[in-house]
């Protein structure tokens, strides 16, 4: 579970794709295939 206001981009590498938080840290949470689109929808990113 995240905070969406907070995340500062999308990463999509071979077969993952990862979201990158606005932390001090730029903490990356990997996302499952299936809410891969889920959340690109939430984000506006379709």
């Amino acid at each position: 579970m995240v905070n969406l206001p907070y995340a500062a981009e999308l990463v999509k590498a071979d077969d993952s794709v990862n979201l990158v938080m606005d932390d001090g840290e730029r903490s990356v949470v990997p996302v499952s295939r299936s809410r891969a689109a889920q959340l690109k929808e939430w984000l506006g990113v379709v």
